[in-house]
């Protein structure tokens, strides 16, 4: 019999003074026992109205129900089959707004937690080592991927399973794009750390807006930071000058440069946006920039 108590059960989570000292994650999952009975919540409906809420389509009952069998390599197997990064998306995707939107159980109490069920299986087939992928045969066709974020990894997964030999290209010394920085805790040693991305922007604009006649629906936005201590501002800005001058020099633009300075409306000390400030002329200054 299905277990039929109205909330989800709670996972693990670290008390408040001990998170308060580290960067680790606040929420810690399911453990096996959290898991079991949180999957003997799962009705197994015929229709499975959870599935037409996953983007990928995974088979949400039948991975619960391995899990409600004690077959939790079983429960990966399943998921695999639709999802390459299910550790990923039991964590970050918005399984409120998605599968469990979809949940039976969500019409009366909330629905199945699939998002911490999906986080348990991923993890507990890491940890406990799954069996290696599967090498198909070759084809003998190369594929370039450009950028090794989660979509990237993806796409470069899909194309391997299918013999593709993949190459991704990756600007910084690590894959998993902004996830890197998302989930693992940096010393000040490690600065400065630089970080840019690219990422699609989907928009309604009136005709007119952004590009002439044309009404934009989807462009490409990028966004980039520097994290660092305050002795390397000035070393840090000059570099990014630097990349400016070569890239603008190649196509053969001009501009101009104005210091940035306090705003009205800003954070941080007196002390702070003078250093910075100071810092940024300092730069300028020494390269020469007008």
């Amino acid at each position: 019999m299905p277990n039929m108590t109205l909330q989800k059960t709670p996972a693990r989570e670290q008390e408040p003074n001990i998170r308060n000292k580290n960067f680790k994650e606040v929420s810690q999952g399911y453990d096996e026992e959290l898991a079991l009975n949180e999957a003997s919540r799962c009705l197994n409906c015929k229709n499975m109205p959870c599935v037409s809420g996953c983007p990928v389509n995974v088979r949400i009952p039948e991975f619960i129900a391995k899990i409600a069998a004690h077959d939790y390599e079983g429960a990966y197997a399943i998921i695999k089959t639709t999802n390459s990064l299910p550790a990923i998306c039991g964590r970050v995707c918005p399984q409120e707004n998605q599968c469990e939107s979809k949940c039976v159980r969500g019409i009366k109490g909330e629905p199945v937690g699939i998002g911490r069920l999906e986080r348990f299986a991923a993890d507990y087939a890491m940890a406990k080592g799954s069996a290696p992928a599967e090498i198909p045969a070759p084809n003998g066709k190369k594929v370039a991927v450009i950028g090794s974020g989660p979509a990237g990894l993806t796409c470069a997964g899909d194309l391997a399973k299918l013999g593709y030999e993949v190459h991704i290209f990756e600007a910084l010394h690590t894959p998993g794009g902004v996830l890197v920085y998302k989930t693992e805790p940096h010393s000040y040693k490690d600065l400065p750390i630089r970080m840019g991305e690219l990422g699609l922007v989907h928009r309604h604009e009136k005709s007119g807006q952004l590009h002439g006649l044309f009404r934009v629906r989807c462009f490409t936005q990028d966004d980039a930071h520097i994290f660092m201590t305050p002795s390397q501002i000035t070393s840090e800005i000059k570099g990014v000058v630097r990349l400016i001058n070569e890239v603008y020099t190649l196509f053969g633009f001009k501009y101009h440069v104005e210091l940035s300075t306090r705003p009205e409306n800003s954070m941080g000390s007196d002390e702070d946006w003078e250093n910075a400030t100071a810092a940024l002329r300092e730069a300028l200054e020494e390269m020469g920039t007008e």
